[in-house]
């Protein structure tokens, strides 16, 4: 990939987590989209529309796209309704899921750049570093995003810095060091204490 070119990453669920690298920027460049809802007759056009819009708006704005990554997930269901360490995904949701992946395919075959599935066990090893078995939904929230903070992105929206784990990834497979400090908060016991610390404030303030 040439290395003047930008990269983006997407995390893809109800509303989309974005985050870029430009060889111009200091820090990643993120943010969440808000999908708009279906339309009353079950059309998901619009957000097909708009996600197709954000790939070109970061392709024409981040030097040229080199390389898109996106979390591939294989198995969108979760487990029972009435175990708390799980959830389960709606027909509505998987229904985004797909199209977003194929609008995201569709947009770097015609604007020339390399799409990457990433695996959802993947970059949270390399993001949050190797955790015991069990870790639970939320605390997996609170991880990505205080991890996030600790890069320097102050976010507390879990698709923001999802997105931006796996940007870094992406990154790392194209062999690309970005200018900010991508291994701060890499101290496991410190970030488990910092999350716990994120979900205990976070539970208070009712968010």
């Amino acid at each position: 990939m040439d290395a003047a070119r930008g990269v983006i990453a997407y995390d893809i669920g109800t509303n989309l987590g974005f985050s870029a690298y430009s060889p111009k920027l200091k820090r990643p460049y993120t943010g969440v989209i808000r999908l708009p809802s279906a339309r009353t007759d079950g059309s998901m056009g619009p957000t097909w529309d708009l996600i197709w819009e954000h790939v070109a708006w970061a392709d024409r704005n981040f030097g040229g796209l080199g390389a898109i990554g996106y979390e591939n997930f294989l198995v969108p269901t979760g487990g029972r309704k009435d175990d708390a360490t799980s959830f389960t995904t709606s027909p509505k949701t998987i229904k985004t899921m797909v199209g977003s992946v194929a609008t995201i395919e569709h947009a770097a075959q015609v604007l020339g750049f390399e799409a990457t599935p990433i695996h959802n066990q993947s970059w949270r090893r390399y993001w949050l570093g190797k955790r015991k078995f069990g870790v639970k939904r939320e605390m997996w929230k609170a991880l990505s995003i205080v991890k996030a903070q600790s890069v320097g992105v102050m976010t507390d929206n879990d698709d923001e810095s999802d997105s931006l784990g796996q940007l870094h990834w992406l990154l790392n497979k194209l062999e690309i060091i970005p200018p900010w400090d991508f291994e701060a908060g890499n101290d496991l016991v410190e970030q488990l204490k910092q999350a716990e610390k994120w979900l205990k404030d976070n539970t208070k303030a009712g968010k």
